[in-house]
């Protein structure tokens, strides 16, 4: 019975339908309606239908369906007999009308009772963009008669894609979930894999997937003989938390496609709906003035004025909602309002991430209910973020009648690939007090004050490191006076002495050619297992103080 108890709504429907079939049958019994082939055809469907749609261990609400047609066909034999058999016009007309008024009525009454589906307000989103992040990465890779394979459960990427799939099972909870026959499903989708070599291959399986979260239990690495395969014949692109993007080596190293051109790929594409939403937050616990303006409850943030929220460290976004009060605009002539956010760390550093002036004045687009979000650098727990707005141009705050309406925080047990520029991995763990993103030249950043440490854990098979690196301008030129960083990269295997595998100490105020964007590139052991760790570690310079060591990551690649 799961599948009946998912939805009320089938089982008013249900009820209704199966009263009126049983009510015409009653009805017709004195017109020898009980004694025609086809009204007794449809019950005995509908009865055969009912027992095997309603055993026990068949959750899906989908199964439902299958009572359609034979509720169907039992009713039209109850309806069809009694309109042949009655000989009086208002009979069957009565009959017929109330049947279908009924019929239709009913369950459009429980229909109109209840909000918009929530598939039908999806609808604009994915017209407007029909491709997740997935999809855009996937088609700039695959060709036309290409195939994908996708372990977990997202059959949507082979239609948003138009690739055929790789394997004869779209989705593989058969193989992930514990059965007998586990193994032999293991076998078979290894097999359709090998047979035909999907130009790309996705693991749908991440704490914002749909069905399948934990990597450790579910991912394609539980797998023995699939993870190899995977490693030995594949390239990670890039983890987009609800799931992970590999590519066929070969077709990876024809590609021309770089890091910067994948992120924004990535970023264009539609969220996942298994992503949960962002966590809303409080406002109301920083003094600010309560009004209600477009029927809708704000506070008011007239400058100079701020609110703050402390960070577990698991926040990834931040999103809110501002806009201003419409008088100000319509009657008023001021220049706007800048809303700034800044973050302050565990030691007390405090720097800047976000900026936007806000004016409406001038700007039409700015009047209303304005949202915005901004990706927020991966922070130690403790960190303390805080939004404040500040006069417009010239100090000038008159009119400058702003206010928040609403602040959340997206929230993930693993770090979101914006807050890492240009990496095709991001970190298991990061030690760092002074993190945030930037652009330097024209590159998008991740500055990592030293000191401070990346560790990713690999999953065997991975053959090279790319990355670039550096000091941000500031730290050497206009008074600057970093005495340089060393930046390491390191082997852990459990068993085995720490290996340094990459060195270089940088001191660009003596040394120009350390000034500016470094590249490094270098080749890991052939002998990598899963499991083996491997970190990136930012040391302060020969005196040991970390002043002025403003340095950065960026196109970080794990190949």
């Amino acid at each position: 019975m799961e599948s009946l108890n998912r939805t009320w709504h089938f089982q008013a429907c249900f009820a209704l339908a199966g009263l009126m079939a049983l009510a015409g049958s009653l009805a017709g019994r004195p017109l020898g309606l009980w004694r025609r082939s086809l009204w007794w055809l449809g019950m005995i469907l509908f009865a055969a239908a009912t027992v095997a749609v309603l055993t026990p261990r068949r959750p899906a609400a989908h199964y439902l369906l299958f009572l359609i047609i034979p509720l169907t066909l039992w009713s039209g034999a109850v309806l069809g007999s009694i309109w042949h058999r009655w000989d009086r016009r208002w009979l069957r007309l009565s009959f017929t009308g109330t049947w279908v008024v009924l019929a239709v009525g009913g369950p459009l009454a429980l229909r109109w009772q209840q909000p918009v589906p929530e598939m039908v307000d999806r609808l604009t989103e994915f017209q407007a963009r029909p491709l997740t992040a997935v999809g855009r990465i996937t088609q700039a890779f695959a060709r036309p008669d290409d195939s994908l394979a996708v372990w977990g459960w997202m059959c949507d990427f082979y239609v948003e894609t138009g690739l055929r799939q790789a394997a004869r099972q779209s989705t593989t909870h058969l193989c992930i979930q514990d059965s007998p026959r586990r193994d032999v499903y293991r076998a078979e989708y290894l097999a359709d894999l090998r047979r035909s070599r999907p130009a790309v291959f996705v693991d749908a399986v991440g704490p914002t997937a749909d069905f399948f979260q934990d990597r450790n239990q579910t991912g394609h690495e539980i797998s023995p003989g699939l993870a190899a395969f995977v490693r030995e014949n594949y390239v990670e692109i890039m983890d987009l938390e609800y799931a992970r993007v590999y590519v066929r080596t070969d077709r990876y190293a024809a590609s021309r496609h770089d890091a910067a051109h994948l992120l924004t790929l990535a970023v264009s594409g539609r969220p996942v709906r298994g992503k949960l939403g962002p966590t809303p937050l409080g406002l109301d616990h920083a003094g600010l003035q309560a009004n209600v303006i477009g029927g809708r409850p704000v506070r008011m943030m007239l400058p100079r004025a701020e609110i703050s929220w402390p960070l577990r460290g698991t926040e990834r976004e931040f999103y809110f909602e501002c806009g201003y009060d419409p008088r100000a605009y319509l009657e008023g002539d001021g220049n706007g309002t800048l809303f700034t956010a800044e973050l302050t760390t565990p030691s007390g550093a405090v720097f800047p991430i976000y900026s936007r002036l806000l004016d409406p004045v001038h700007k039409k687009s700015d009047r209303g209910l304005v949202g915005d979000h901004f990706a927020l650098p991966p922070v130690p727990a403790g960190s303390r973020l805080t939004l404040r707005t500040s006069p417009g141009p010239e100090e000038n705050s008159v009119w400058d009648w702003a206010y928040l309406a609403s602040a959340a925080f997206d929230h993930s047990p693993l770090y979101s690939y914006r807050q890492f520029p240009g990496f095709n991995r991001v970190p298991d763990a990061i030690t760092a007090d002074v993190t945030y993103l930037e652009t330097e030249g024209a590159l998008p950043v991740l500055a990592l004050h030293a000191p401070a440490s990346l560790a990713f854990r690999l999953h065997g098979g991975e053959r090279s490191v790319v990355f670039e690196f550096g000091f941000r301008a500031g730290a050497y030129r206009d008074g600057g006076k970093t005495d340089g960083a060393g930046f390491n990269v390191i082997l852990s295997r459990a068993g085995q002495p720490d290996k340094i595998v990459f060195a270089r100490l940088l001191q660009p105020v003596g040394q120009p050619t350390d000034q500016g964007n470094q590249h490094a590139e270098l080749t890991l052991p052939t002998d990598i297992e899963a499991g083996t760790e491997l970190a990136l570690t930012i040391d302060p310079g020969p005196n040991g103080s970390p002043a002025w060591d403003w340095t950065y990551l960026a196109n970080f690649q794990i190949k």
